[in-house]
């Protein structure tokens, strides 16, 4: 699978993905019927991602060099540089979910959860918060080797920017073997926390995993420095 620094054509491929995967790999149930909510949530996790001066430099996975977008890795080299942009789209999506914040039904539940969680996680586990992060997706059904393939494309920008590790938050259902997510993304899981919204809504817990990762030695390939 060709996995390539991102293209302006690719993003709205990348917004779709992230659209299709929020409840562990699947939409949304409600996402048709809020799409105004969905949107403004899309905004909060991607814009400070994908705005032209961040310090973000994006790879995507296809099926072949022209296909659609697979898999994408945003990578982000400064995350500090993130906090401030990502606490004003917090307070944002807030504003924008008002309507939804005082309601009934699913929508609501993941309103007030995203709020909630959202003020809960303003700040990166003590462990992982001088070094980069990257926020990994790929399509629904994918086996482990796309995520594998994306864990190595952030090596590669981590390393040929100089830095020895990354970190990335995983969700998943509480009990999950620990070893399956450390065989399939790397490193160590550093920090648990509950994801109270995925749990509202699937009705078992879910629990968001902080793996850091060590970038292991050897030359760049070209793929994330370019």
């Amino acid at each position: 699978m060709p996995l390539d620094r991102a293209r302006p054509e690719d993003e709205a491929g990348i917004r779709a993905l992230f659209r299709a995967t929020l409840l562990l790999g699947r939409p949304l149930p409600f996402a048709e019927r809020a799409p105004a909510l969905l949107a403004a949530y899309e905004r909060l996790c991607l814009d400070p991602y994908l705005a032209p001066n961040s310090p973000t430099v994006v790879g995507v996975l296809r099926d072949t060099r022209s296909g659609p977008v697979r898999g994408y890795a945003l990578v982000c080299l400064d995350a500090t540089r993130l906090r401030r942009p990502r606490a004003r789209g917090l307070a944002r999506f807030a504003a924008r979910a008002t309507p939804w914040l005082v309601a009934r039904g699913e929508a609501s539940v993941f309103a007030r959860g995203r709020v909630r969680d959202g003020w809960a996680l303003r700040r990166p586990a003590r462990p992982v918060r001088a070094w980069p992060h990257a926020h990994l997706n790929a399509a629904p059904g994918a086996t482990c080797l796309p995520g594998r393939l994306l864990a190595d494309y952030v090596d590669d920008v981590c390393r040929a920017a100089g830095h020895p590790c990354w970190y990335g938050e995983i969700n998943t259902r509480v009990g999950r073997r620990a070893a399956a997510i450390t065989d399939r993304w790397g490193g160590e899981i550093v920090d648990r926390t509950p994801n109270r919204t995925l749990s509202r809504l699937l009705g078992v817990p879910v629990e968001r995993l902080t793996v850091l990762r060590p970038v292991p030695p050897g030359a760049a390939t070209g793929t994330g420095a370019a």
